[in-house]
């Protein structure tokens, strides 16, 4: 019987480039799906894992196979899918983390208009299921107190025929987490072609539409063959 995400090794170098990531693509992608706000005691991170981040994972790092990287994918694409993380310190400089339960009562996520509720480990499929159980012990081990405070909180993204959230296309996702309300502007502008000003060759996000700073439209370089692209791409 094949086992649902392979070997434990997958797992393994995923939290490498979790923990120590390099590349300028998946610096992007970080900035633009992590909020982090910390006050004198407490520090919150709230993560929105997009099915994206896990296609510029595998890219930078060819050890998978192709069917392991279509295999996580395709796994993880029904669920809409935050890390979050909780510290407080107290009055003599102890830490104080919440567990799954606390978090739980202090999470809500709102999705194009809807108000989604958790699911429940065992009501994911049983590769997502094992996916999660297999990475939460490997961040504890690396990551410390970090890893054991991260939770993995998992919610439904199809309703229907459709996906409620798809960082491709204009949407609105929105979580409150301990009080505070995050945002996430749609489409993400790191995974879409980034776009100019004809006028003064300023390249922006590719989910710009004017330039912020004259208000010209903007627009995107025409396609043309890889020779073209490659003597013209935009920087």
């Amino acid at each position: 019987m094949k086992k649902p995400i392979r070997t434990v090794s997958i797992f393994i170098l995923l939290l490498g480039c979790m923990t120590s990531v390099r590349a300028a693509s998946l610096q992007q992608i970080l900035q633009e799906t992590q909020r982090i706000s910390h006050t004198k005691n407490t520090l919150d991170l709230v993560w929105w894992i997009p099915t994206q981040y896990w296609t510029i994972l595998f890219k930078e790092n060819p050890s998978l196979t192709s069917e392991q990287k279509t295999q996580v994918q395709k796994v993880l694409e029904p669920y809409l899918i935050f890390a979050v993380f909780r510290q407080t310190i107290g009055v003599f400089g102890g830490a104080v983390i919440p567990n799954r339960e606390q978090v739980l009562a202090n999470i809500t996520v709102h999705a194009d208009g809807h108000t989604l509720k958790p699911l429940k480990m065992t009501k994911l499929s049983p590769d997502a299921s094992n996916f999660f159980l297999m990475i939460k012990p490997l961040l504890a081990r690396s990551l410390g107190q970090l890893g054991t405070g991260l939770h993995f909180i998992v919610y439904p993204n199809v309703k229907g025929d459709r996906r409620l959230i798809d960082p491709l296309k204009p949407g609105r996702l929105e979580c409150s987490f301990f009080g505070n309300t995050y945002h996430w502007k749609l489409p993400l502008g790191c995974l879409l072609p980034p776009v100019y000003d004809p006028k003064t060759n300023e390249t922006f996000p590719g989910n710009y539409r004017y330039n912020p700073f004259t208000g010209d439209p903007l627009i995107r370089k025409p396609h043309r063959t890889s020779k073209h692209l490659q003597r013209h791409k935009v920087s």
